[in-house]
């Protein structure tokens, strides 16, 4: 067997044995789907958006478009035909760039497909990468471009990734294009009407929570004449996530950036333990939905819509879309939901986690592209061009005086008629957007919560600049972690024996010296 064939052989098997663990130190607000909207509603009431760095280039164009190929992700929405569709239309004219996606509706056909053209030689100009994991392997085996070599041609690019860049890099160097995160999301949501009904104030502490969802849930809210009202539900043991914030810790899987910056896991902190005794105690009494671990999102938005529970650990983006939010409202008339903020605990205030280097997505580039410098400067074009101004205004809101109204004080406003004309448009912002504006104009039924969640105190944590070392078992680990903490919460294993399931996790899953593992990468990340 040729070195050729093994080396495809050998890349087939590194990815196929890691793809189930390129996820497994994401964080929660990261997991909620991007939730696009065909509803256009003109706001101008909101600040304008954030100043983008918008170094304005004028490179010389050549005289006909070239074609770029990119291999992209979509499982939302359908690309309009070539004649329909105004954005590449636009980048053709404007940039010169003859722009043609292959799409997959499943990441997992995505990264087989993508593989297979890796391994052959006849790559896409860029691609997306599943993963902080994959990303590693195709460097190792040298299929991308160092895109830290072509800053000076993506300069919007590199000021527009902000935090996010960290997570594109691989031993110190630009391997891949991150986009931003979604933001903050995920909270604690009640129902004020039936607070307001027991003279309840909104409550700020995590006292006056369990307070209030006890009192309600006993009352026999909806009135139906049972005792069957939740007091809390969710999805999974995130869930718990406010709870541990009011005792000064992230979850189980957090990997905590402290003010030091030092990396540290909350389950060797005695205040996780201490959060743990409560939510047990909260089971135990039956203000938990005993089904949350089973629970999705299907199943939550049924008990939402059903009016189930008092409160609901869940993201703006899950709970308020119309196709929820609007049947919730007609079998529940007059109800009214309110996110809080961070309940003030034992320690603090956290309203919950998150990972503010993590990314939305990671675009690299061949490194086939080396050599061709039309095609080069044409990929980069591409993209610097969607990072700031016009092509960031193309792939957010669509063309402008046709779609949207900016006004003077950079405030955007879409004009009726044109929201389903831009549904798809999200599929070109290779870079990420600028989320509350975006959010301002795309979710404007919403933007309230939205902005008031983005903006919310929350532990830091760097799950997803961590590479799994090779002798690590993460899925393993996680799976043991999960066990004993639902065994913990649910009364199968006394917390008494902590010590003893920290002693396992260290002893045969090696979990402490994963965390300094982490804390070196983020050190040597920081570093470089």
């Amino acid at each position: 067997m040729n070195t050729a064939v093994k080396k495809c052989i050998a890349l087939f098997l590194a990815i196929v044995a890691t793809a189930n663990l390129a996820a497994c130190g994401s964080d929660p607000g990261s997991s909620v789907p991007d939730v696009e909207s065909s509803h256009s509603v003109a706001s101008s009431e909101t600040p304008s958006s954030q100043a983008q760095s918008e170094t304005e280039t004028a490179p010389s164009l050549p005289d006909k478009p070239v074609d770029v190929e990119g291999m992209v992700h979509i499982s939302t929405a359908v690309l309009p035909d070539k004649a329909d569709n105004f954005v590449e239309e636009t980048i053709r004219e404007k940039i010169k760039v003859n722009l043609n996606l292959t799409t997959y509706g499943t990441m997992e056909d995505l990264q087989t497909n993508l593989n297979l053209r890796l391994m052959s030689g006849d790559a896409p100009d860029f691609f997306v990468v599943n993963g902080r994991t994959n990303l590693s392997t195709y460097v190792q085996e040298g299929f991308l471009l160092n895109l830290g070599d072509y800053e000076d041609r993506m300069p919007n690019v590199f000021a527009f990734m902000g935090n996010a860049k960290a997570s594109g890099m691989i031993d110190g160097q630009q391997y891949a294009i991150a986009k931003r995160p979604y933001g903050f999301r995920n909270g604690l949501w009640i129902r004020k009407d039936w607070l307001d009904a027991h003279g309840l104030p909104i409550p700020t502490t995590l006292e006056d929570y369990i307070n209030a969802i006890r009192i309600i849930a006993a009352s026999d809210p909806d009135g139906n004449g049972h005792n069957d009202t939740i007091g809390l539900t969710g999805i999974g043991l995130d869930t718990m996530s406010q709870f541990y914030g009011a005792y000064g810790v992230g979850n189980h899987k957090a990997l905590v950036l402290e003010p030091d910056g030092s990396i540290s896991s909350p389950l060797y902190e005695p205040a996780f333990r201490e959060a743990l005794t409560l939510i047990k105690s909260l089971i135990e009494e039956g203000l938990i939905d005993k089904e949350f671990l089973a629970s999705n999102n299907n199943i939550l938005s049924d008990k939402f819509i059903q009016g189930s529970a008092v409160s609901f650990f869940s993201a703006w983006s899950a709970l308020l879309k119309p196709a929820v939010f609007d049947p919730m409202l007609e079998n529940n008339p007059g109800a009214e939901w309110i996110m809080l903020d961070g309940l003030q605990g034992p320690y603090d205030n956290y309203a919950g986690q998150y990972d503010d280097i993590s990314n939305s997505g990671l675009y690299s580039f061949s490194s086939l592209l080396e050599g061709n410098q039309e095609k080069t400067e044409a990929v980069c074009r591409l993209f610097d061009y969607l990072a700031h101004g016009e092509g960031l205004d193309l792939a957010q809101f669509g063309i402008e005086d046709v779609h949207f109204t900016k006004d003077a004080n950079g405030n955007y406003n879409t004009i009726e008629g044109t929201g389903s004309q831009t549904d798809f448009t999200f599929i070109y912002q290779l870079v990420g957007r600028d989320e509350l504006p975006y959010c301002q104009v795309k979710f404007a039924y919403a933007y309230e919560e939205a902005a008031f969640a983005y903006n919310r105190k929350r532990v830091s944590t760097i799950n997803s600049i961590v590479q799994n070392p090779e002798w690590y078992k993460a899925a393993d680990a996680n799976r043991y972690i999960e066990e004993e903490i639902t065994k913990f919460i649910f009364g199968n294993r006394s917390l008494d024996e902590y010590d003893s399931f920290l002693e396992v996790l260290n002893s045969t899953y090696q979990y402490d010296k994963f965390v300094q593992d982490a804390q070196t990468q983020y050190k040597q990340l920081i570093s470089d």
